[in-house]
């Protein structure tokens, strides 16, 4: 089971996180061409981070950044 919390700052969630004893297992961070292939260019950012959780919670834990895609 994973569970993700959406953030406003992805880095700073991180940090909190890391200061917390739960380190980073797996990261993305999008570009807006990665977002248009692998997203259908839905969004304007999407940053995601894995955390080391399951020891320590018995499930998985990611936060992650999604923005919308800016208005033409």
């Amino acid at each position: 089971m994973s569970i993700f919390f959406g953030v406003d700052d992805g880095d700073a969630a991180m940090k909190r996180a890391s200061d917390l004893g739960y380190g980073c297992v797996h990261s993305l961070d999008y570009t807006q061409a990665e977002i248009d292939q692998h997203l259908a260019g839905l969004f304007g950012r999407y940053q995601e981070f894995n955390l080391d959780s399951h020891a320590k919670c018995g499930f998985a834990i990611s936060i992650a950044r999604i923005d919308d895609k800016p208005k033409p």
